[in-house]
């Protein structure tokens, strides 16, 4: 966890080529010692997938995203909801690319929510575990994307995260 720290605090200091060199390293270790299909290596590949994309570099970005998806949903299923981040980070990288069709694909194979559109029972779920941004801290499917609520102005239109006190 310290090389995806210090990754997190590179890139946060705009330091993208430095970032990706530590989470490719951090990769290769989680690789070597826990396997391919670890999930903790899982979330090292898409943190490099996700450096990859912030670096301007869409089209091995959109392979590793694929590569995450695939794995993810081998390793850990459809709907287990890394996966579906897997998912919601290749349909950004497929619109990013400008292939809005294949996104709309990739995003169909997302699972249905039945509670969609008023705040999800597994959001919910995570919030109250207290890991419901864990891809802030690199562990989760979205790396560095916070959810909308962390993300909202605090009092006097400063903007803060909750983790962090200060973006």
């Amino acid at each position: 966890n310290t090389m995806i720290n210090l990754a997190g605090v590179l890139k946060r200091r705009g330091r993208l080529d430095d970032a990706a060199t530590v989470l490719r390293r951090a990769l290769k270790i989680r690789e070597s010692d826990l396997g391919p299909n670890h999930p903790e290596t899982l979330r090292s590949l898409a943190a490099v997938a996700s450096i990859t994309e912030a670096q301007g570099k869409l089209a091995a970005a959109e392979s590793l995203h694929r590569k995450v998806y695939k794995m993810r949903a081998k390793v850990l299923g459809p709907a287990h909801p890394e996966t579906v981040a897997a998912i919601a980070s290749l349909a950004a990288v497929l619109d990013a690319r400008g292939n809005d069709r294949e996104a709309e694909r990739v995003r169909a194979k997302a699972p249905a929510r039945e509670d969609e559109g008023s705040g999800t029972r597994d959001h919910k779920q995570r919030r109250r575990r207290g890991d419901h941004n864990r891809g802030h801290h690199g562990r989760g499917g979205d790396h560095g994307r916070q959810d909308k609520a962390a993300r909202k102005p605090k009092a006097g239109g400063k903007h803060q995260s909750k983790h962090h006190g200060r973006h």
